[in-house]
């Protein structure tokens, strides 16, 4: 849905982030682009969930493998809370920890 804002930490919906790398990595090819945000999305119900920790982790892997083959960097962004509340990726010292 818009309010996701990604699905790359929502558990269930992996083939849905994996079809969109594959049509990021079209729109990227088509405009010349070599770098895609890959977005989080929003945590349900609480920050730390270690089911989405372990998904996140895994579409990243995935995303940065397809995308190494593509010669297209993938980016992660924290996201303050403040400007956008439950967003999985929040601090930036988790996003140190990830990268």
């Amino acid at each position: 849905s818009k309010d996701e804002l990604g699905t790359a930490a929502l558990p269930g919906r992996e083939d849905s982030f994996l079809s969109g790398i594959e049509t990021s990595i079209k729109y990227a090819k088509a405009l010349n682009c070599s770098r895609i945000h890959i977005m989080a999305g929003k945590a349900p119900r609480t920050f730390y969930d270690a089911a989405m920790n372990d998904c996140y982790l895994e579409n990243l892997k995935a995303a940065t493998n397809r995308f190494s083959e593509e010669n297209i960097t993938g980016l992660i962004e924290p996201i303050n809370q403040a400007s956008v509340p439950y967003y999985f990726l929040h601090e930036f010292e988790t996003g140190k920890w990830v990268i």
